[in-house]
């Protein structure tokens, strides 16, 4: 029986890897974003600055769940535009020596519109909308800082591209935003890795 229990114990243990354990990140995103609304139809493209915090749990080498924060605001020649969300989110890490990831996200947002000249204002134009945003979209974790295979988790720079759709009745908005992020991944104790001897009793 003690067999048996050790030879199950040893089958939970992970491989040591960067992308491990909780995260928390933020950084910046640009991007460009094209808004249709009602009442006045196509407004073209805006040029989109913001940013992001993420937070979230690796629970296993592939599959990545969490939530972050999103805000961005930008401007057309005639119009200007903000709006925050809030979402969940979850990514898939199909090959973990790559440090790549495929990540998605759904949630709710909040957005306002106005005129860049006031006096062209219409009482029948939307002032704003709030609906459902899904965002699709890749990210790259570069650990600079990593010096031994054996190490679980650290610091990495992030860098990503999504396409986001903001939905609602009002204002529909879609395009695509890259973003730089500062990521920090906690890693696993060293009971949970699969580690030589030597390295798991070293504290």
């Amino acid at each position: 029986m003690s067999l048996l229990g050790g030879s199950a114990s040893a089958q939970e243990l992970r491989e040591p890897g960067p992308r491990q354990g909780y995260f928390l990140g933020g950084g910046l995103r640009a991007g460009s974003l094209f808004l249709d609304a009602n009442e006045i139809g196509d407004l073209g493209g805006f040029f989109m600055t913001g940013g992001a915090f993420r937070f979230g749990e690796m629970v296993f080498d592939w599959l990545g769940l969490g939530g972050q924060v999103r805000f961005a605001s930008g401007q057309s020649d005639d119009f200007d535009t903000f709006y925050g969300a809030g979402m969940m989110e979850a990514q898939v890490q199909p090959l973990r020596s790559l440090n790549l990831a495929f990540r998605s996200s759904a949630g709710a947002y909040g957005q306002g519109l106005s005129r860049r000249d006031p006096v062209l204002e219409r009482d029948d134009e939307p002032g704003g909308a709030y609906g459902a945003i899904l965002t699709l979209g890749a990210s790259y974790d570069w650990f600079p800082f990593r010096r031994s295979k054996l190490s679980s988790g650290g610091l990495a720079f992030t860098l990503y591209a999504d396409g986001e759709a903001l939905l609602s009745g009002d204002i529909r908005t879609y395009g695509i935003m890259f973003g730089l992020e500062v990521t920090y991944f906690l890693g696993l104790r060293k009971y949970k890795l699969d580690l030589p001897v030597e390295e798991a009793f070293d504290d």
